[in-house]
């Protein structure tokens, strides 16, 4: 091929790979825009219809999973499978609403680090995905025989089940609106609040409690108002922000609840709280990436621990996360 030849071919390959990487940005900011529309619509759904789901949409679920991001490049693991009788008879009386249900999904990983945050990141960017497929889901951290279930899809020994959702179409009719009722009611006798917090009893101003947030820019008030969407076990909301110039600090409060009802926990004696507020760090993600603000999550330093003090933080509060806005 002559000078000219290789000259042309070149300036191709590189107008070929430009309108790839244009293609490859669209498609992300579609992305972002279904997953961050999808908070808003989000639902625990608690009976389901028998209808089928086609095996593209199956596949593309699959496909989705690997896309996920992550908060520190430890990923856990997905498995979507059919429903089927020996899954069912897993499954507590209580929870039996749940079984028409056409297929499930199960989050597993290794005990490692942040495991449980990162569990709750990776786990609701696919709730809002399946979401924005109008597909319908319900986190389920008990009421299922997670060591039969383990053995049964034979889960490496080194794995444990963090969480299991059905997938499929909500039966909309008077036994839905039944079970939601018997929950809610079931929740107002144990004392909890069914309400979403306001945002300055999630979000202070450069010091625990202060809250005083008119000075924080909107954009930002924005994206804690879907944070607040985000669902948590028992509605506790655990998660708490304290917002600086240049970074905010994000940590797990105490929800005051009895030791009877905090405990929901599985073979590794999880804190389902760190769970939820891993999926508080991912309503905010996605938030921050569609409305273009600046930053990313990072697991604090000893430099962050050591600010706690001038952010009058109570010695009782975990220090879960932190924004740098600068990143």
């Amino acid at each position: 091929m002559s000078l000219a030849g290789k000259n042309l071919a070149s300036g191709h390959n590189a107008i070929a790979a430009a309108r790839y990487r244009q293609i490859a940005i669209k498609d992300k900011k579609v992305m972002e825009k279904k997953l961050f529309d999808a908070i808003s619509l989000r639902k625990s759904t608690r009976n389901y219809t028998n209808i089928d789901i086609e095996k593209k949409a199956i596949k593309d679920i699959e496909n989705f999973t690997s896309q996920i991001p992550t908060l520190s490049n430890f990923k856990v693991n997905f498995r979507i499978f059919k429903n089927e009788p020996g899954i069912i008879d897993l499954i507590h009386p209580l929870s039996s609403f749940l079984i028409q249900a056409p297929y499930f999904f199960i989050v597993s990983c290794r005990k490692e680090k942040n495991y449980l945050e990162e569990a709750g990141f990776q786990s609701e960017h696919l709730i809002l995905y399946l979401t924005s497929k109008n597909l319908n889901t319900c986190y389920i951290g008990g009421m299922i025989d997670f060591i039969a279930l383990e053995k049964k899809i034979h889960l490496p020994d080194n794995e444990k089940i963090i969480i299991f959702s059905p997938i499929g179409k909500s039966k909309d009719n008077f036994f839905n609106f039944f079970q939601d009722l018997q929950l809610k009611t079931c929740m107002m006798i144990t004392g909890i609040d069914l309400n979403r917090k306001k945002l300055n009893e999630i979000v202070f101003h450069n010091i625990w409690e202060n809250k005083d947030i008119v000075n924080i820019e909107d954009k930002l008030l924005e994206i804690f108002s879907q944070v607040q969407l985000a669902p948590s076990w028992c509605n506790i909301q655990p998660w708490r922000f304290i917002v600086t110039d240049s970074k905010i600090y994000l940590f797990m409060a105490n929800p005051n609840l009895k030791d009877e009802i905090l405990g929901h926990k599985n073979t590794w004696d999880n804190d389902y709280r760190k769970f939820d507020v891993g999926i508080a760090m991912s309503h905010f993600n996605i938030a921050a990436k569609y409305l273009n603000f600046r930053g990313n999550w990072f697991f604090p330093t000893e430099k962050d621990y050591d600010k706690l003090l001038y952010l009058k933080v109570p010695s009782n509060i975990e220090l879960i996360s932190v924004w740098d806005k600068s990143l």
